[in-house]
């Protein structure tokens, strides 16, 4: 099965479950009441917990290292669409959808293009931790992921686009500010490694088989509900 499908497919019972929960929304603001008194730390907060997050943002991608992105690429701009749910406490499971824009900085290493977008696609696990009253610092990694490279040839080539695709792994950080209970803003880095399928002769199988990138990006974040997954059942 390819991750584009088992993507679609856990989103789906996500989403039924979200309306199974939706119900229970007027019961987690009358609970949020007794919680704001419970005990908080670094570590969880009953009165800050949530079960969903959805973030939308931009980005800049930002190519570096000996590989054929840090040689032939370089980052134009980039969006992110993320879905977390909350587990247990502040530990978390995502999913994300990136799309980055390179433009071609030279031919002779990656070939007759002129620019370069790239699909990813993400399965992640994360924890958050909660510094202070109104901050809330994420670490997140992928457990599988996969990029599209789609490559649009410069003018005059027979082919319009050229399609590459690699196994992708992602690891990120994140800040987000509280602007109230359910809006944040945040800033993120992301360190991205892509493993290809290219083909290509012996001698340039080191600068072909790995390209590396990072990712500086920021936007909005939206909380849904205020108990954790597990919470739901046992209390």
């Amino acid at each position: 099965m390819s991750l584009h499908l088992l993507i679609k497919k856990i989103i789906a019972l996500l989403c039924l479950m979200l309306s199974l929960f939706a119900s229970a929304q007027d019961e987690d603001k009358l609970d949020s009441k007794n919680e704001a008194a419970a005990e908080s730390s670094i570590f969880s907060s009953r009165e800050r917990q949530t079960f969903v997050v959805l973030s939308n943002g931009f980005n800049l991608p930002i190519t570096a290292g000996n590989n054929f992105i840090g040689q032939g690429l370089e980052g134009n701009s980039g969006l992110d669409f993320g879905f977390q749910l909350y587990l247990y406490k502040q530990f978390f499971i995502g999913f994300s959808l990136n799309y980055n824009f390179f433009d071609v900085k030279d031919q002779s290493v990656v070939g007759n293009y002129k620019k370069t977008k790239v699909n990813e696609e993400l399965l992640n696990i994360g924890y958050e931790f909660l510094p202070t009253d109104k901050l809330r610092l994420g670490v997140v990694a992928s457990v599988t992921g996969s990029a599209r490279f789609k490559n649009k040839q410069s003018s005059g080539s027979n082919q319009a686009y050229q399609i590459d695709h690699s196994r992708l792994s992602n690891y990120g950080i994140y800040i987000r500010y509280e602007l109230n209970s359910v809006v944040m803003v945040y800033l993120d880095y992301a360190y991205s490694i892509a493993k290809t399928d290219i083909m290509v002769p012996n001698e340039l199988e080191d600068v072909f088989r790995k390209g590396a990138y990072n990712n500086v990006g920021i936007g909005l974040a939206f909380n849904i509900g205020k108990r954790d997954l597990i919470s739901r059942f046992l209390n």
